[in-house]
């Protein structure tokens, strides 16, 4: 007799798709791990693919916890270290060890972001083998919103950084030296390391222990806007041991720049740069900026920069910032009055769009295929940006508008 079964049934490959439909839902996700035994799997993979611990309290919570719960190991791939945003909770502290152990707990964790905490020191009373906790290779390491001091670099050099990194964020994380810290400077390098993608927002002695690794650095993608002599001139030097660089992006993160200190953005030689085929430079255009102003602290520099890149680049970003305040949005004339560089401007600072046009011709960029303007404005602000600036840039580059590679956009943001 053949015994035909009448309980519902579910190829595999529909029940993933299914779930998949649901991944960011958490409710609908815990929901989904009780259906069944065949449900508990995929539907914990979404559920517990990241582990968010905010606070003291729910580290303490956690490291106590996650030893004992196995089923994580299988699923958790990405773990984030925080601070609450409110100043009356207690700041999030912890060293090497406790970060190593749950790492040990969570061998599939191949991203970690630790953002607005506390790192502290090695205490060397504790006997522990911390080679045993040493994590496996990760993809992406984030520090955000912290100070690197030698407690950090101590950190990094003994618990975090794995041989090869696909990518290393370090957001908004200046340094500081005083009594009782060992100065950065003279920290030896971070041994046997190297980074595809690096956003380094960072200052210049963080790019120096990164530069001077002993292992060659591969990185393809590097995000950066440094403001200070020592940061420019590490940077340059992480750039000149960057061959297989392939996107720069020339990326605003500190309150201070060239507006603000009146200092030209800094210019960089990338002709050791051979593989290189985007670069993307920014501006902030602040209240009482005017064209003299952007044409020797930004265009200056950008027209040295662009006049060492090789001939492999294809795009060209140049973004336009404004404050946010929605009275200064830019609307008709705005950017015009800021970008426009007169012909007695052009002639007394010996800078103009139409040195742009000379150093990206086609004899010397075959392969550039874009040359793009943003500006940003409020959804709602009424008016073109670039009424009267885009035609004024055409007009100054002939070149560059007869290959038609001239784009101009509007990148629309919320209130």
């Amino acid at each position: 007799m053949t015994i035909i079964s009448t309980s519902p049934f579910l190829p595999l490959e529909l029940l993933f798709m299914i779930i998949d439909q649901v991944r960011d839902d958490k409710a609908t996700l815990a929901s989904c791990t009780l259906v069944s035994r065949s449900w508990l799997a995929p539907a914990s993979k979404h559920l517990f693919w990241e582990i968010d611990i905010r606070g003291q309290e729910q580290l303490l919570h956690f490291c106590s916890f996650v030893s004992s719960a196995q089923f994580l190991s299988r699923f958790v791939k990405k773990l984030v270290l925080r601070s609450y945003d409110h100043a009356e909770e207690e700041t999030l502290e912890f060293d090497v060890f406790t970060l190593a152990e749950i790492l040990d707990n969570l061998p599939r964790v191949d991203e970690l972001c630790i953002l607005g905490l506390s790192i502290l020191p090695i205490d060397p009373r504790r006997n522990v083998d911390l080679i045993h906790f040493i994590p496996r290779s990760m993809k992406t390491v984030v520090f955000g919103d912290i100070i690197f001091d030698a407690s950090i670099y101590e950190f990094l050099q003994e618990a975090i950084l794995a041989p090869s990194l696909e990518s290393l964020m370090l957001l908004d994380c200046p340094y500081f030296t005083c009594p009782g810290l060992l100065d950065l400077e003279n920290l030896p390098p971070l041994l046997d390391f190297s980074v595809e993608n690096l956003t380094l927002n960072a200052d210049g002695c963080v790019v120096d222990l990164i530069r001077n690794s002993a292992t060659p650095q591969a990185l393809t993608t590097l995000q950066c806007m440094p403001y200070e002599e020592c940061s420019n001139d590490a940077v340059q030097e992480l750039l000149d041991v960057s061959p297989e660089l392939r996107d720069l992006r020339f990326v605003r993160y500190h309150a201070d720049g060239p507006e603000t200190c009146g200092l030209p953005m800094a210019s960089f030689d990338l002709s050791r740069n051979a593989q290189l085929r985007t670069v993307h430079l920014e501006a902030q255009l602040v209240r009482g900026f005017h064209p003299i102003h952007f044409a020797t602290l930004y265009l200056a520099p950008w027209l040295q920069t662009l006049s060492t890149v090789p001939n492999t680049v294809q795009e060209i970003y140049f973004d336009f910032g404004f404050p946010p305040s929605p009275e200064v949005m830019p609307g008709a004339g705005y950017l015009y009055d800021k970008v426009v560089i007169s012909q007695e401007a052009a002639a007394q600072f010996g800078v103009s769009w139409s040195q742009l046009d000379v150093i990206l011709d086609r004899f010397k960029f075959p392969s550039l295929t874009k040359v793009e303007f943003s500006a940003a404005t409020l959804k709602g602000v009424s008016g073109d940006p670039w009424e009267g600036t885009s035609d004024h840039i055409c007009e100054c580059m002939p070149r560059m508008s007869e290959r038609k590679v001239l784009m101009f956009c509007i990148n629309h943001m919320e209130e």
